[in-house]
Parts: C-alpha cells; structure tokens; sequence
C-alpha cells in the first residue's frame, strides 16, 4: 500500500501525490544541529547499525538534540522493531505449514534468520538507545 496519484475521485492528482510524498520522507529524516555544522540520518536506511555506529550516533543524539526529537527517534526504534518481529514471527509460522524437505520450506527458514538477526540488531540497538538516556 502506499499513496496514490489518484484522489478520491479517482482524478489524476500530481500536486497532492507529490506533497504527500515528501511528508512522509521528511518523517523517516532525522537532522542533529551541532555548533560545526548538522548530520541528516535516513532512519530506514540507518536503523539497525552496528554496536559501534549506535554508539557515535546516540551520543550525538543525546548531546545535541531537544527531548521532542529523540522521544520521535525512539518510537521509530519500537515500531521498526514490532515490524521486524511481526516479519520474522510470519515466516516461521509460513515455515511450518511447508514439508521440512521442499524448496519453499528452506527459503522461509533462510527468511526466518535473516530477520531474526534483524530483529536482534534492533532490540541491542534500542538498548543502547536508553544507556544513552540514563
């Protein structure tokens, strides 16, 4: 699902479409203003690091900005999260209705890891999130 160019009406709607759009981008950037310059952080793209990257970047976060923005960072880090658990949690549950020996069995199981590990990076990046915070 997504936004269509299309209104309600079923009118082609560029303008809309267009603004829409770049809300919703805006929303998934997270700027740090310092005193030498900023840092933009695409959170999709971003999210989950490495310990040693989350590490930089949190304190970053912490020093530099307002409580609104890392209480908005931190909902991004649950909800991205529950996505990655929801994901995992289908593929298994995909895995098991398939014969251990098909083809399509193995590529859920092969799906299954890849976003466990995924998850696991999420939840380690969430707790240094708050080490940061206390």
């Amino acid at each position: 699902m997504g936004i269509s160019k299309y209104n309600a009406e079923r009118y082609y709607d560029p303008i809309a479409y267009e603004g829409l759009t770049k809300v919703l981008e805006s929303d998934k950037q997270f700027r740090i203003n310092y005193q030498t310059g900023y840092m933009e952080i695409n959170l999709d793209c971003f999210f989950p690091c490495t310990v040693r990257e989350a590490r930089k970047v949190f304190g970053i976060i912490h020093k530099y900005s307002s409580e609104i923005e890392i209480e908005r960072l931190s909902a991004f880090l649950k909800d991205k999260e529950k996505y990655c658990y929801r994901r995992m949690k289908l593929y298994a549950e995909k895995a098991v209705e398939l014969p251990t020996s098909s083809r399509e069995y193995r590529e859920m199981m092969g799906k299954f890891k890849e976003a466990r590990t995924i998850h696991q990076r999420m939840k380690r990046n969430i707790e240094i999130f708050q080490e940061g915070r206390e």
